[in-house]
């Protein structure tokens, strides 16, 4: 009995041991947490491995500004360093991209190859000078950083701009015109006037442009400039939605101020006809 125990035992134990193996190379990309457990114990971690993006874990471990894994994924092996994303970035690029100083330092003090060139042809010091990041420039000028940047790089940030412009005023244009003609009943109906009615209603969507245009106009100056037309896209897609979600919850919040107006108005007709 003792002895089928324990040759039970040693299959669970040897078992468990592969699939912890299994585990351990199988660690999701993303999964810092994971990757900072299996890289301190020594344990095999597949760091070439992309995600649907082509981001590795050092690229993840940047994003996340995490420098104690990006130190810890170096360390293993300086090999990643020059694997790029989707978008042609390398991690070195990425930590300019995202004005990360110290992220760069962690990087740099593994003496990679700091002029490394993204898809179209530009080092880490090309991103630092084009986003005006001061601290940046002086690191990488110091460890031996290029400039190798072409003058024409700005045509995909204006056509970004000018995509993500029409497209914000397009929407801010259709919801307004659904709270305009939805409003309008309401207003009608509150006012006893059609005219009184058909002003308040202008100044509600007038107010409601001037808001939008602020913020998209404010939405401009945020984010970092895409190197490439992937960049691109992903920058457009977050501002858009952003506007999109702000005017989906000003649009319902809209509705609701105007059902309970109406509500108000049936109330007051029906006192109305019983007094």
């Amino acid at each position: 009995m003792k002895s089928f125990l324990s040759l039970i035992l040693l299959l669970a134990l040897l078992s468990g041991g592969s699939l912890f193996a299994e585990s351990n190379e199988n660690c999701e990309i993303q999964n810092l947490k994971c990757l900072n457990h299996h890289l301190t114990n020594n344990l095999y971690v597949d760091l070439y491995r992309k995600n649907g993006v082509g981001k590795t874990s050092l690229h993840i471990a940047v994003e996340n500004n995490n420098t104690e894994v990006a130190r810890l994924i170096l360390q293993n092996d300086l090999g990643v360093i020059s694997l790029v994303d989707a978008g042609g970035n390398t991690a070195l690029h990425r930590a300019a991209n995202l004005n990360e100083k110290e992220m760069l330092q962690t990087i740099l003090d593994f003496s990679p190859d700091v002029n490394l060139e993204d898809r179209n042809g530009e080092t880490a010091l090309d991103i630092a000078r084009a986003a005006g990041y001061l601290d940046l420039i002086d690191l990488l000028s110091t460890h031996g950083g290029i400039s190798k940047k072409r003058n024409d790089s700005s045509t995909t940030t204006i056509w970004l701009y000018l995509v993500y412009i029409i497209l914000s005023i397009l929407v801010t244009v259709w919801v307004a015109r659904t709270l305009s003609n939805n409003g309008k009943v309401f207003l009608i109906d509150a006012f006893k006037d059609m005219e009184l009615a058909n002003s308040v209603n202008h100044l509600l969507v007038v107010g409601f442009y001037l808001i939008n245009l602020g913020y998209i106009t404010m939405a401009l100056k945020i984010g970092l400039k895409p190197n490439d037309m992937v960049e691109a896209v992903e920058i457009l897609s977050n501002k858009v939605g952003i506007v999109i979600l702000l005017l989906g919850c000003m649009h319902f919040f809209n509705l609701y101020l105007f059902g309970r107006l109406r509500k108000r108005t049936l109330l007051k007709k029906e006192l109305g006809v019983e007094s």
